[in-house]
């Protein structure tokens, strides 16, 4: 959780959870839906926040701390986000 927090309130979490959100459907396991909706029912939000600020989370943390996650994304994935703008 220290490493979660330490990225939290930066500007890259923030970038990274701006924009437009396209909804997908993912199945879960009966145990972790029900985790899932407890947490929502405990914090007072829908289910999907839940699901999509975890997602967010271990993916900044992924970025953040792992060398070749953090390659990938400056090397493919942004790329492929400034040729999308430059196209638009």
């Amino acid at each position: 959780m220290k490493i979660v927090d330490k990225y939290i309130d930066t500007p890259a979490y923030h970038r990274l959870t701006d924009g437009k959100k396209k909804a997908k459907k993912i199945q879960f396991r009966p145990n972790g839906i029900k985790d899932v909706l407890a947490l929502a029912d405990m914090f007072k939000v829908k289910p999907n926040k839940i699901i999509e600020e975890a997602v967010y989370r271990v993916l900044m943390v992924s970025i953040k701390e792992d060398s070749v996650m953090r390659d990938f994304w400056e090397k493919v994935v942004l790329r492929n986000i400034e040729t999308i703008l430059k196209a638009a």
